[in-house]
């Protein structure tokens, strides 16, 4: 799935109502996050429970090796994962204590993730697209979604 970076939140404004000499409030602010980010999160949550991602708890490291021929902010671009993994690879975001982001200017654009404990050996080299175009394999705590069928990737 290609990276998409996180939208800026949106605000709707506060709805006021003439009455006599006064403003009432009849709807308050709204702050919403825009529905293609909201899409985005939604999509790749479905991605990684479908790849086999659980909640865990504790301090958790976070790898990430964003493939892309887009410009984009890394801390935009990670912070879309990190919302998308809430619930989803581990109970709040606010677990990640070490982030590595990379982002490699190629082709075909998409997004290799290792979750893991910090204090852990990362063997980075699982990154085996970060120099080519073939997808790495990520190893840790959550296996990356390749695309392959349980019997493709059993096959040696």
């Amino acid at each position: 799935m290609p990276p998409q970076p996180k939208g800026r939140p949106r605000t709707s404004p506060a709805q006021y109502k003439q009455v006599g000499h006064d403003l009432v409030l009849t709807r308050a602010a709204r702050t919403y996050t825009p529905a293609r980010t909201k899409a985005y999160e939604e999509k790749l949550a479905w991605m990684l429970r479908s790849a086999g991602a659980r909640p865990v708890t504790g301090d958790l490291g976070i790898d990430l090796v964003f493939h892309t021929d887009r410009r984009g902010d890394a801390d935009n671009l990670l912070k879309a994962v990190l919302d998308a993994g809430n619930g989803v690879m581990y109970v709040d975001d606010a677990q990640i204590v070490d982030i590595r982001v990379r982002i490699v200017r190629d082709t075909p654009a998409r997004t290799d993730l290792i979750l893991f404990r910090p204090g852990e050996l990362v063997d980075t080299d699982v990154h085996e697209g970060s120099r080519g175009s073939s997808p790495g394999t990520a190893r840790g705590l959550m296996p990356r979604h390749t695309g392959e069928t349980e019997a493709e990737s059993a096959s040696p």
